[in-house]
């Protein structure tokens, strides 16, 4: 049967839809949407149990195909760490724009950053998800957390999942300003007590 788009060899069935099988549409997802959506779905992917061999296989098995250079960057920079489609994004456009050195769930102090650029500057997702039970005492306790980070010379940056979708230029622009601000004062040196 001629196919005018792509064929699909395998189909899986999921609540009674037929579908392309996770690895396949990941693949596509990158191939026709880009490096950071691919990215988030790649990070997905290792994060609920698939190997990176097992993408790098199923790209081969796939065959020929346009964008392949995207695909294969996504799968080499797909971490199992990131916690949320927007910590992927973030990190997908933050690469985008050159940025190196970002680590994901970095400790320190007993508390955990989502993001860490540098050794200082930690990047924070806010998800909705976060402030659902007592409002209230988790500011609290995400203010104490962020003071005891900030105490050790951590710099923080927060933004929103919406910030992210919609702006997400604006929010390359402020990290890439916050790291070209602090560099000629020496800030790229680790704080003390972060747990590698």
């Amino acid at each position: 049967m001629a196919c005018r788009r792509r064929c699909v060899d395998t189909w899986v069935d999921v609540y009674g839809v037929r579908t392309t099988p996770p690895i396949r549409t990941f693949i596509d997802i990158a191939r026709d949407h880009g490096f950071a959506k691919g990215l988030i779905a790649a990070d997905w992917l290792l994060a609920n149990g698939f190997e990176r061999d097992d993408l790098y296989r199923e790209l081969a098995a796939a065959g020929p195909m346009r964008h392949v250079r995207v695909v294969r960057r996504c799968i080499a920079l797909a971490t199992a760490q990131s916690e949320s489609p927007y910590e992927s994004l973030a990190r997908a456009v933050l690469i985008e724009a050159g940025v190196q050195g970002i680590e994901l769930q970095v400790w320190a102090g007993g508390f955990r950053m989502d993001m860490l650029i540098g050794g200082w500057l930690a990047i924070e997702i806010d998800g909705d998800v976060k402030y659902s039970d007592d409002p209230g005492l988790t500011i609290r306790q995400e203010y104490e957390r962020q003071k005891s980070l900030g105490n050790m010379g951590f710099v923080f940056l927060r933004y929103s999942p919406r910030h992210l979708r919609e702006r997400p230029g604006d929010f390359v622009q402020q990290v890439l300003f916050r790291l070209e601000a602090a560099a000629p004062h020496g800030a790229s040196q680790y704080p003390r007590q972060i747990r590698r």
